[in-house]
């Protein structure tokens, strides 16, 4: 039988069976299921139940129904559809009882009569079933021992989740909110959630950025005719959308660019959107530490203060910004030259000798991540300190900065290869059991459960 759960962030409300044909839910208390919140209407909507499955109908309601990320009227559901009213989430299931072809119709000698039910609980659900044979009850006995077994691993495995597995792309938590993406990397809409799993800023961007200094960069249209513009944690529009690509803000700066990667130039804006730096880059990252990385000159790098004046001449070919008062920079071609670390006076205090990374970000907590050797050779991946020695040797397969005291790292190639954590040491601390992980930050890390296609996102803690 189908069934619904509702919740309210990582909390069960109610769980009712789907045991009538018409079931209502709404405000008031006339409703089969009665959710007393503002942001619900006082008959919001109503699940119709058939032989053929299960139709969820929206009564007109004032804030709307969706179902999966997307504002519905009507919707057939199907099994493990996310519907979202107000801040409820209802979660519905038609799974089966595969076991009921054990129950055997054949008459029963007595002295085989099992007379005690076996209960076991199997992926959340209980099983109630009578075994009139003596064969069918050991093997149900044996079903029962995997299915213990298997639950107790699924548990160990889970324990630290604090928001479950459920969001098809996430970003980490800044300011207490993190972006979270509801369908695939095309048709599906990001939104944003609390560190309890309440979704607070509904799934109808296009694309996003992390909130940084009480403002979010948010996109709605795809290709050419998407622009980018901010809202504040309320989602309110707060510098409208005019924007060919916007970044986060930083020491109250943004990046922002008009016109495609290949002609189009970037500036920076203030809080209000106004422009504040005009000197027409060609790229540029972020301000850290008083100073941003930009691009001049057919793209040789240098940087910026916060009045637009040059204090690094352009020299590199590449170039982060500024991190613990040292910045990554490269010379030569992105295949083959080296990254080193310069510090804020432009002198290179860590030679270039490492490898390209799929991005080089920098030191934090006093440690830089840096590869050594190619795609031939293998792909490794260590870690350094601010005087450029090897304090963790190069031995995973791609691994994320240091935060809060832990850096995720994948152990493996990237197909078959899985995540984990480790601590300042090297010392793995969290098995090696995730298909992608993002570092901690703000006590809660961003992990994916299941391959790039078909995986779900959620939020471990410690």
């Amino acid at each position: 039988m189908a069934r619904i759960v509702i919740s309210l962030g990582n909390k069960v409300f109610k769980e009712r069976n789907l045991d009538k044909e018409v079931i209502t839910l709404g405000r008031d208390a006339s409703n089969d299921i009665q959710i007393d919140n503002l942001a619900i209407s006082n008959s919001h909507l109503k699940i119709v139940t058939s032989d053929s499955g299960s139709v969820l109908i929206d009564l007109d309601s004032t804030n709307g129904t969706a179902v999966n990320g997307k504002k519905i009227s009507q919707h057939s559901l199907q099994d493990k559809d996310i519907v979202q009213v107000g801040k409820y989430t209802i979660q519905y299931s038609d799974d089966q009882e595969v076991l009921d072809a054990l129950l055997s119709k054949k008459k029963s000698d007595r002295n085989d009569v099992i007379k005690s039910p076996i209960t076991s609980r199997i992926f959340g659900d209980t099983l109630l079933l009578r075994y009139r044979h003596s064969k069918i009850a050991l093997f149900a006995i044996l079903l029962c021992l995997v299915g213990t077994i298997y639950t107790a691993y699924r548990l160990t495995q889970l324990k630290r989740f604090v928001i479950n597995p459920q969001f098809d792309a996430v970003t980490a938590f800044r300011e207490g909110l993190a972006a979270v993406r509801v369908g695939d990397d095309e048709t599906g809409k990001w939104g944003f959630i609390d560190k309890q799993g309440n979704m607070v800023i509904p799934p109808h961007f296009d694309s996003v950025r992390a909130f940084r200094e009480g403002r979010a960069a948010v996109r709605i249209g795809y290709d050419n005719s998407g622009k980018w513009g901010y809202i504040d944690k309320q989602g309110d529009n707060v510098i409208d959308r005019q924007f060919d690509t916007a970044f986060g803000f930083t020491e109250g700066l943004a990046a922002v660019r008009n016109g495609d990667y290949t002609t189009g130039k970037v500036s920076f804006i203030d809080k209000q959107g106004k422009i504040a730096i005009n000197l027409q880059f060609n790229y540029a990252t972020r301000f850290s530490e008083g100073l941003a990385a930009v691009a001049v000159d057919e793209r040789r790098f240098g940087f910026i203060d916060r009045r637009g004046a040059i204090v690094i001449p352009p020299q590199f070919d590449d170039a982060w910004g500024f991190q613990e008062g040292l910045a990554a920079v490269r010379f030569g071609s992105a295949a083959a030259d080296k990254w080193g670390f310069i510090n804020r006076q432009g002198k290179m205090v860590i030679a270039p000798m490492f490898d390209p990374l799929t991005a080089v970000v920098g030191f934090k907590e006093g440690r830089a991540v840096v590869r050594m050797g190619d795609d031939e050779t293998g792909r490794r991946v260590g870690f350094i300190d601010t005087q450029g020695k090897m304090v963790i040797s190069t031995q995973f397969g791609e691994a994320d900065s240091f935060s809060e005291g832990l850096a995720a790292v994948r152990v493996g190639d990237d197909k078959t290869g899985k995540w984990g954590f480790i601590d300042k040491q090297g010392k793995m601390v969290i098995s090696t059991q995730f298909g992608k992980a993002d570092s901690f930050s703000e006590g809660l890390a961003a992990v994916r459960v299941g391959d790039e296609k078909t995986g779900k996102w959620g939020f471990i803690g410690r």
